[in-house]
């Protein structure tokens, strides 16, 4: 069985005047069989440049948000990255439920969109919620 619960977790990438660019929802889902517990997706390449955007969003409660009847906390993040809003590949997976934030180093010049998702100690992963951007000058 799949539960869903909303959770709210603002993403903001930053510039170097620390402006906000965007928010969003975040749907947890979890599982009440252990046996159904993912591994992460693999860490894609991206071409690299001299560009950084620095990623933050809001603490989030393992044990408001991630955990169901049975137990299912918040263990971490993961961090997605693409030229469009439909090409994110992912950054980074972050295994610290505490973690508020990411720098992402080595863009390339241009426009780069960003999401962030949380996962639960089973493997089971948010949904994305609507990427932010930056352009790297």
């Amino acid at each position: 069985m799949v539960r869903a619960r909303r959770a709210w977790i603002g993403v903001a990438a930053v510039a170097t005047l620390g402006a906000l660019v965007g928010t969003g929802w975040l749907m947890m889902r979890s599982r009440d069989d252990a046996a159904d517990q993912l591994a992460p997706p693999p860490v894609a390449p991206r071409a690299q440049g001299p560009g950084t955007a620095r990623l933050s969003w809001d603490a989030v409660d393992p044990g408001a948000y991630g955990a169901d009847a049975k137990g299912d906390p918040v263990a971490g993040f993961r961090v997605y990255v693409g030229p469009s809003p439909e090409q994110l590949r992912l950054e980074a997976s972050i295994d610290d439920p505490r973690a508020t934030g990411y720098v992402v180093r080595n863009l390339p010049r241009g426009t780069w969109y960003y999401t962030v998702t949380t996962y639960t100690a089973l493997g089971i992963e948010s949904e994305r919620p609507p990427p932010v951007s930056k352009t790297i000058r």
